[in-house]
């Protein structure tokens, strides 16, 4: 069975403990066929500028964020996945948070 194409929505939340200062959010991602859109809380990210960049045979992009993005308390990562290809999808992601105390 192959899947849909469409464009598909994953998200995952974390939590930025009370007092870090200064947080940083490293992003390593890609996706099947290819990653459209990437949002922390709401708002956009800064995506690589070819429109089918973050491909699964391909180096994973990166985002590395230093703003004030981040909040104290739950932050949710959400990142669109478009499948074209009639094939299963899926995304694959690695990120951390670090900051000062």
């Amino acid at each position: 069975m192959f899947g849909r194409n469409g464009v598909y929505v994953y998200e995952t939340c974390f939590c930025v403990g009370r007092g870090v200062r200064h947080p940083i959010l490293g992003i390593g991602f890609w996706g099947d066929d290819y990653v459209t859109a990437v949002r922390l809380n709401g708002k956009p990210l800064t995506m690589p500028p070819s429109p089918r960049s973050c491909i699964y045979d391909d180096d994973p992009c990166q985002i590395l964020m230093t703003d004030s993005k981040l909040l104290e308390g739950r932050n949710c990562l959400e990142m669109e996945v478009t499948n074209a290809g009639g094939s299963p999808t899926g995304l694959e992601v690695s990120a951390n948070v670090r900051g000062g105390h």
